[in-house]
């Protein structure tokens, strides 16, 4: 079996992390793989690396803001590389190689699998950009073979919002997984609460309303906050924590976040909108609590036994933390939940197992 991998950006991410752990397991499975991408990085590097045996094929028109100009251009390169390699299977990651990979697969002797990390249409994108989206799905699904969903959230907007999709019996929810680097509960021994937020600084992320959050409470002596990442809107936050270097610490991006996670209290991630993030995911295994906002997939990843989801305000996200700072003894309780509910849905061995099975249905 052959299977050629498409995805946008070629960096780091929740999405490049998934695709990287997919081609590691169909390279142990003696299946050939091919990586088509965008933008290149630590994904590209990582399976130049680790995976000789992979073709790459750089596809620098390929990116998240595509000119129209570009459109053909791009969907003319991808068909070429499908058309001269030959793939059983085109597994395509992210909004734009999801779309273009799709058009680009008509008429191919090929199984097109869609992974859909976030839907384009979820609420908070905005609604021009939500109604244009569902109608390019709407027009893509047929050529489709199938839609893996990585949240339950994002399998039921589809069948929502989508006429005709959940007939359709296209979609399947396999969760993202990530592997077990140990389990570090950590029982406080400190006046200080540490947390530890793993994002890039754009949009979706809401770093800046925790930072707000800290810096109007009472208790703003008694928390300190590492943040994970870089991005467009880091100096912005960075003006916005000042100069007080006891509360806030940003470390910018970073290969390993579990390094980081180790010693925190509690896992941090202030969103406007998600699909099932990754960076959320690596906390369970470690057993660490969370405190997310209430958005997307994260309920299917934090509740009241391992944490808490909040809406997006100040006062919520206070509430929260007051809890925990004049009850310590219920972080270690969350802590050990996270750790079973990893166990329980989370192990990557079961997402890649779940995903070898989609291939070897469509191959019959």
């Amino acid at each position: 079996m052959k299977i050629a991998y498409v995805i946008t950006k070629g960096t780091w991410g929740g999405a490049q992390s998934h695709v990287f752990s997919l081609i590691k397991d169909q390279v142990a499975r003696k299946n050939d793989v091919e990586l088509i991408v965008g933008q290149c990085g630590r994904l590209v590097d990582d399976v130049i690396k680790n995976f000789p045996q992979v073709n790459v094929y750089p596809v620098e028109t390929l990116t998240n803001n595509l000119r129209p100009d570009k459109v053909l251009i791009t969907i003319s390169k991808i068909r070429k590389i499908l058309k001269q390699s030959k793939p059983d299977i085109v597994h395509l990651h992210s909004t734009v190689a999801g779309t273009l990979g799709r058009i680009a697969s008509i008429g191919l002797n090929l199984r097109v699998v869609f992974t859909v990390h976030g839907s384009s249409f979820t609420p908070g994108v905005g609604r021009k950009r939500e109604r244009f989206a569902r109608i390019v799905e709407q027009i893509l699904v047929p050529f489709t073979d199938r839609i893996i969903f990585v949240s339950r959230f994002d399998q039921n907007l589809w069948n929502t919002q989508l006429k005709g999709f959940k007939k359709s019996d296209k979609g399947i929810v396999i969760y993202n997984g990530v592997e077990d680097k140990g389990y570090f509960p950590k029982v406080r021994n400190t006046d200080i609460l540490e947390l530890c937020m793993a994002a890039r600084f754009s949009s979706p992320k809401n770093q800046e309303l925790l930072i707000n959050t800290i810096k109007n409470s009472s208790f703003s002596n008694q928390v300190h906050v590492t943040f994970l990442g870089d991005g467009k809107l880091l100096k912005e936050c960075k003006k916005v924590a000042g100069s007080n270097n006891s509360t806030f610490s940003f470390v910018g991006a970073v290969e390993d976040v579990s390094k980081y996670y180790e010693s925190a209290d509690i896992v941090m991630l202030i969103s406007n909108f998600e699909g099932l993030p990754i960076s959320l995911i690596e906390a369970l295994p470690l057993g660490k609590p969370i405190i997310a906002s209430n958005v997307g997939g994260i309920p299917e990843i934090v509740s009241a036994d391992n944490g808490f989801c909040v809406d997006n305000t100040q006062e919520a996200i206070k509430r929260c933390l007051e809890k925990v700072i004049s009850n310590p003894k219920l972080l270690e309780k969350m802590g050990e939940n996270s750790r079973m509910l990893y166990e329980k849905d989370f192990e990557i061995q079961k997402m890649v197992n779940k995903t070898n099975n989609v291939y070897k249905e469509l191959m019959g």
